[in-house]
């Protein structure tokens, strides 16, 4: 908890701005002393009361959460199943409890130093470094909020910041623990394994009409048919209403004017620069070369090859000596310089190749010229069509006619689920702005009107549900070879994990890993018997293409000379493995950002245990009636 607030309050990115503006409701929950409401109180703590709304607006920002990192929209079962209702709970009380502190220790932040606070964020800055009560106003709009309601979020977050120093400002983690952890972290280890794979499996296991059934009815929910939806989607970008054949020639042709820069290619030349230590050495060089000496003669005689003087074949504004450019875009083909004075010294030049500048006609750029001027005069009209289809569907449209009103053309996808997949399993294609578009269609019922998505800030999808195939449970029949292959998988995991347990055992018992994996797994090439692997030295973060994090995990988990079985890189081999060495390690200086995280973990374990000791003496009055209404609202 702390270490959230104390990163959200040194905030300087726009995207943890946003972090910043629900801190208070997603981290501790949102408290009556500072966020208004209407309703009955969900939690109590002194004079401090944590209202409905509130109260839901934090749930929902979790759930919210976990509905982005699933790619759908969970249910009530499913967040309380995922402990968000029990966590929000814990969260809005130590919210409460912080800030009723606060207010009975008299905490609180003037008028001028929560102005400085907003005024010295960058994300309200101009280009000069200055507040700015436009860009401020600007992201508070991105975000759909009031000055007035950031300003008191803000101000909340900078109180409650003040009473968290208060309480665990300093804490560190003591030597002892930080001696202790470095050991721990720097023990390494030494092992040897071998991999129990399915070519120790030699005969193919076949599953009776009884096995399979029995497996069927274990498993199944493997084998359901989801829920699937058929959906009318209308996109709106500039490209969807863009019209380039109604773009006129005279347009086109004082638009190709306009931007002729972008349609040439300027002149480039290959230079030779040779540079000398003064003007009297370059000077004496040139006369030679007037009186008859070659310029590749005075290269030789510097030392140089040619490609020791080559600037390249480059355009004037790509030589960075403006004097040496003009100087050498100046020159006939293959003559000789004057002596130029050079950034680096007294040089002279030869231009040795002309590539002669070069512009394409319009008849070649006049299409492209066209769907660009198209696309700009669309991006203007943009939000009038958006305009005029939401004021169809207001008088009663359909989605489909109201988008043929205006112009576009409506799709329709006759089968698609949650995660965007047709009936076969392949991925619906070009589904814009997919994991919003159908968490909102599989909560949303037929002939409902819904609100339009922006696709990012270049235009709108709008998605209507037009019937509804129920989620059913797949037959045996229509599952079979499914069905006998999951049995199979799963019988050879088995016997893999039987025969990892065999060889382990042995092991454990005295004999050795070679011996064992010789006599019980298959012979590798021309029959060589299988031998165990030996690691490096490991520590426990340590991993390898055959031993994952999981088997090293493992294999830290035992005392040296111990044997476990673990999960092999790729299943569902299994992997037995033995502590062959233990090199424990001498404590050392941990570093920064570990001592930090653990001083702010036992910074929070602190406030918890405050909380914990105001709910035990009955001080936190939790209102289940009330939250059941808020989230059942």
């Amino acid at each position: 908890m702390l270490s959230a607030l104390r990163a959200a309050t040194r905030s300087v990115a726009a995207k943890i701005l946003l972090f910043l503006l629900v801190i208070s409701f997603a981290i501790w929950g949102a408290s009556g002393a500072f966020i208004g409401g209407a309703g009955s109180s969900t939690v109590e703590f002194g004079d401090t009361r944590v209202d409905m709304l509130d109260y839901r607006l934090a749930y929902d920002l979790q759930a919210n959460a976990v509905s982005r990192q699933l790619g759908q929209r969970i249910t009530r079962e499913q967040a309380r199943a995922f402990g968000i209702e029990q966590s929000v709970l814990a969260q809005v009380i130590a919210g409460a409890v912080m800030d009723e502190n606060a207010r009975r220790m008299g905490l609180g932040i003037s008028t001028d130093r929560l102005a400085g606070l907003i005024a010295a964020d960058p994300t309200f800055q101009d280009g000069s470094g200055r507040f700015s009560r436009a860009a401020l106003q600007a992201v508070l709009r991105q975000v759909g909020m009031r000055e007035e309601d950031y300003v008191r979020n803000r101000k909340a977050v900078a109180v409650r910041r003040q009473f968290l120093d208060a309480v665990a400002a300093g804490v560190e983690a003591p030597k002892a623990f930080a001696d202790a952890f470095s050991v721990y972290e720097g023990q390494k280890r030494v092992f040897e394994f071998v991999e129990v794979g399915p070519s120790a499996i030699t005969e193919t296991p076949r599953p009776t009409d009884a096995d399979i059934e029995d497996y069927y009815e274990a498993n199944k929910g493997q084998f359901v048919a989801p829920e699937y939806r058929r959906l009318t989607i209308v996109r709106l970008t500039a490209e969807d209403i863009a019209r380039p054949d109604l773009v006129d020639e005279d347009a086109v042709a004082a638009a190709y004017e306009t931007r002729k820069s972008t349609y040439t290619t300027p002149q480039k030349r290959r230079v030779q620069q040779i540079v000398f230590k003064d003007r009297a050495e370059a000077q004496a060089a040139l006369d030679r070369i007037r009186a008859g000496e070659t310029f590749d003669a005075i290269i030789a005689e510097s030392g140089r090859s040619a490609a020791d003087v080559d600037l390249g074949l480059v355009s004037q504004k790509e030589i960075p000596d403006v004097a040496v450019a003009e100087a050498a875009f100046a020159l006939p083909l293959n003559e000789t310089s004057e002596v130029v004075a050079g950034i680096f010294g007294p040089v002279l030049l030869r231009a040795v190749e002309i590539q002669a500048e070069s512009v394409k006609p319009l008849t070649e750029v006049a299409d492209g010229i066209r769907a660009a001027l198209a696309q700009e005069k669309a991006t203007d009209e943009l939000f009038d069509v958006h305009d005029r289809l939401e004021d169809e569907r207001a008088a009663g449209e359909t989605l489909s006619d109201a988008a043929r009103k205006v112009g576009l053309t409506p799709r329709v996808i006759e089968q698609v689920d949650r995660q965007g997949n047709a009936p076969d399993g392949t991925p619906v294609a070009d589904i814009p702005e997919a994991a919003t578009l159908l968490a909102g269609a599989f909560e949303t019922d037929p002939d409902v009107e819904t609100d339009p998505i922006a696709i990012a800030a270049s235009g709108f999808v709008w998605y209507a549900v037009e019937a509804i195939t129920p989620e059913r449970q797949k037959p045996l029949e229509e599952v079979r070879d499914a069905v006998v292959a999951g049995w199979a998988d799963a019988e050879i995991a088995a016997k893999l994990g039987e025969l990892a347990e065999t060889v382990r055992d042995r092991v454990a018992k005295g004999e050795t890993l070679a011996a064992v994996a010789a006599e019980l797994l298959p012979a590798g090439g021309e029959e060589v018997p299988p031998a165990p692997t030996t690691s490096a030295e490991m520590t426990r973060s340590d991993t390898t293409e055959a031993l994952t994090r999981t088997a090293v995990s493992a294999g830290f988990s035992v005392a040296q000379g111990d044997v476990v079985v673990a999960p092999g890189a790729k299943a569902p081999a299994r992997l037995v493995l033995r502590v062959v060495k233990v090199i424990e390690a001498e404590p050392r200086p941990v570093a920064d950002n570990v001592r930090e995280r653990v001083g702010q973990s036992i910074a929070d374990q602190i406030l918890d245990a405050m909380v914990a000791d105001f709910q035990s003496r009955g001080e936190v009055r939790v209102n289940q009636r009330a939250i059941e209404a808020a989230l059942g609202s």
